[in-house]
């Protein structure tokens, strides 16, 4: 019976200490696990630099600040590289397609035919 006992104490010592090899392995795969986590997060950050500082050098074409907001009770829109003036009239948008250049004389004609 002491046998036994004896036997008993050994697998459960072994056990113990399986059991506490594990938990080290597990720790050192978990932090394994975080390293790498942190190299492809700092791999991809200067990447990621890389692509905000090209978009800082894309041309973007600068539009004239001279550009008034209104005419006559017409906002002004550029769109897609085309002035256009909007009003509302009658509880509808109504809008004029001035064109690719901004001339004054020709958006008060087109105003004046819209007028009638």
């Amino acid at each position: 019976m002491e046998k036994d006992q004896l036997k008993t104490m050994d697998e459960n010592t072994s056990l113990d200490i399986m059991n506490e090899k594990l938990g080290k392995v597990r720790q050192k795969s978990e932090n394994s696990e975080d390293d790498d986590l942190y190299m492809a997060s700092s791999l991809v950050n200067p990447k990621q630099q890389e692509l905000t500082d090209g978009l800082d050098k894309v041309r973007q074409d600068k539009t004239e600040n001279n550009l008034p907001k209104r005419i006559d009770g017409w906002g002004v829109q550029l769109r897609g590289n085309y002035y256009r003036l909007f009003k509302k009239i009658k509880g509808k948008v109504k809008w004029i397609h001035v064109g690719r250049e901004w001339n004054i004389e020709i958006v008060r004609s087109k105003i004046k035919i819209f007028k009638g």
